[in-house]
């Protein structure tokens, strides 16, 4: 009797060991996070999940081609403009991000370093979601990406997107409402930039003779082929003086004409 209580008490105490789940040996799932774990989604996206990389590839269009253009004319962006990149939701997270090495990033918030910024965004993602902007005063940019046409920039592809006419009316007048609130026609501080960026941003929101959309801020996909060319041309042109300087020190200008003149 006594040895069939033992046999019987051994064989719940198995029973109950194999149930439990086995102790997590990284209690720390970053940069491998479990695919298990429910990601808590945005609350400031009004609905919808915000999107980091396609609001993170509106704010360079923005800072790059709209901002600049606005500084220049002494502007101030209304409270409620969604041009207004300073407002990104992921703005703060954004900020807590360095790129130590091309396969090297590291957060500023808690000093864990990751291989590619994929991983470290997924980190923010999980473990600073409290650095995500509230939904008063945040803005989630990847909403602007029909109408800066996000997809075919972002690829670098000319004229590989089909044109539903129907769709881009939806998007350029989407596009009208933008430009006239963060630019009022009427002001004489901003009807010239509403005039500019209705000519630049929503007349581009058509198809061409091919029937394929075209491209807006083409010349943004080629700034660091220009910066780079730039560069190159200014080198060898010190390459070359530097040269020319130090053969005529050595030699002279006289030695290398002919002896008879």
């Amino acid at each position: 009797m006594v040895v069939n209580s033992v046999i019987l008490a051994i064989f719940l105490q198995l029973t109950y060991i194999v149930g439990q789940s086995p102790p997590n040996p990284n209690p720390d799932p970053d940069p491998n996070p479990d695919p298990n774990q429910q990601i808590p989604s945005n609350p400031h996206t009004h609905g919808h999940e915000c999107d980091r990389t396609q609001s993170r590839f509106v704010k360079q269009i923005i800072d790059e081609n709209i901002l600049p253009r606005v500084k220049k004319y002494g502007y101030h962006l209304p409270e409620g403009c969604g041009l207004n990149s300073s407002r990104d939701i992921f703005s703060v997270q954004e900020r807590k991000k360095r790129r130590e090495r091309h396969n090297k990033w590291k957060c500023l918030e808690c000093g864990k370093k990751f291989v590619s910024e994929k991983w470290i965004d997924l980190h923010l993602e999980r473990k600073h979601s409290d650095l995500l902007l509230n939904s008063s005063s945040g803005l989630c940019l990847s909403d602007l990406c029909d109408m800066f046409n996000c997809e075919t920039q972002e690829r670098k592809e000319w004229h590989q997107q089909n044109c539903q006419l129907e769709e881009l009316r939806d998007i350029r007048t989407f596009c009208l409402n933008v430009i006239n609130s963060c630019f009022p026609p009427k002001q004489t501080q901003s009807y010239q930039l509403h005039d500019q960026f209705i000519q630049q941003i929503c007349d581009k929101i058509k198809c061409d003779m091919y029937g394929q959309r075209l491209e807006i801020f083409p010349r943004s996909r080629d700034a660091g082929l220009n910066a780079a060319y730039y560069v190159l041309v200014t080198l060898i042109m010190c390459l070359v003086f530097v040269f020319y300087f130090v053969y005529f020190k050595t030699y002279g200008f006289f030695r290398v004409m002919p002896a008879d003149l």
